[in-house]
């Protein structure tokens, strides 16, 4: 899966307040089962994507590129899903469904609060 653009890079700053305000405007016509993660890293990564109960973690359920300033979908299912940027399992962190998050690097996840 691609990631998604808003026409041009915007700031984490901007994605934080639309999403904050109306994540409708972004989840239109997205699964309800999907997380939105906006990849405010200054380089591209690689999201691998799995269902929370995998203890292997093998195979992914997904894999999307997302480059920076920039936001992709993660779908899969289960309550949260496993993220591993770059296909580092060090890094990993949780995401939950119909939830946006902003990615600035390893270790560092900003969850957005609805209002």
């Amino acid at each position: 899966m691609k990631s998604e653009s808003l026409g041009n890079i915007i700031s984490a700053h901007d994605f934080y307040n639309l999403t904050n305000e109306d994540i409708e405007k972004l989840t239109s016509g997205i699964s309800k089962s999907s997380a939105i993660i906006f990849n405010d890293t200054g380089k591209p990564v690689d999201f691998y994507v799995y269902n929370y109960m995998d203890a292997m973690c093998w195979i992914p359920a997904q894999n999307t590129t997302i480059d920076h300033g920039n936001f992709g979908t993660m779908t899969t299912f289960g309550k949260y899903f496993k993220i591993h940027p770059d296909k580092n399992e060090v890094y990993e962190f949780l995401v939950a469904p119909n939830r946006a998050y902003i990615y600035k690097g390893p270790g560092t996840l900003v969850h957005i609060d609805r209002k």
